[in-house]
């Protein structure tokens, strides 16, 4: 294995769905996933969802090329989080990256 600068910014969003609205809310996630697929290739570097669990609990682990991919990214995605976040909250955030890029 060759060691190598590690540059990437992970955002990680952590959803809990609102009772009674998990159908609504999975529909949005192969929304996301298209606008990603279809407008960020020159920045995503991963970009995925985990879940849901038994408790309702939906994860996001995404990856970008610096912090202005990340920007790009909320931009893009901006109406499907709206739409998303009208079936379930987000609990807890994870932004993690070079201290250069997140300053």
């Amino acid at each position: 294995m060759t060691w190598r600068d590690d540059n990437i910014i992970t955002l990680v969003p952590k959803f809990k769905i609102h009772e009674g609205k998990k159908e609504e809310y999975m529909k949005v996630l192969p929304k996301f996933l298209e606008k990603v697929k279809a407008n960020e290739q020159d920045t995503c570097v991963f970009y995925g969802f985990v879940g849901p669990t038994e408790d309702d609990l939906v994860i996001c682990r995404e990856g970008y090329n610096s912090a202005d991919g990340l920007l790009k990214h909320l931009a893009n995605v901006d109406a499907e989080l709206k739409a998303a976040l009208e079936n379930a909250d987000i609990i807890e955030l994870n932004v993690q990256g070079p201290p250069a890029e997140l300053e």
